[in-house]
């Protein structure tokens, strides 16, 4: 984990005024958030089963986190690398033998990493990245 200090740290707004700006800029609410806090979280590169996340916590101040309503507090980015086991599959299989595990790619990122909080290689660059897509959000919030 990198922590990625920002001027997000200590904003508000709430999560109906920044839900669908923040999807455009490619950040979703984590599938693992509480009521009362969650993470926004942007995937920056993905290569093979490894994923290096923007991770930009919440914590909710008034109300629910999926509530349109809910007033949130932003707390400091951080990134981290996400793996997950892979399976390739050969051409001789036909399209639907290989169905199930399409699937599984779209909930791979909710699997127990392969390595947890994997080391993440070019720090400086990825903490340029990091700035670069908070940025984008960063006009939505107070």
């Amino acid at each position: 984990m990198i922590s990625v200090p920002s001027e997000i740290e200590g904003k508000v707004a709430t999560y109906g005024e920044i839900e669908d700006a923040f999807n455009r800029e490619g950040f979703v609410l984590g599938g693992n958030w509480e009521y009362d806090k969650g993470y926004f979280d942007a995937a920056l590169e993905r290569d093979g089963g490894e994923t290096i996340y923007l991770r930009v916590p919440v914590e909710v101040m008034e109300g629910e986190l999926d509530d349109g309503g809910a007033r949130l507090r932003f707390h400091q980015p951080f990134l981290v690398r996400h793996v997950v086991h892979t399976r390739n599959f050969s051409d001789s299989i036909p399209l639907v033998d290989q169905l199930p595990g399409q699937l599984n790619t779209l909930v791979n990122q909710f699997q127990t990493p392969a390595e947890v909080d994997g080391d993440i290689h070019d720090v400086d660059r990825r903490v340029e990245e990091a700035r670069a897509a908070i940025a984008k959000i960063l006009p939505y919030v107070q």
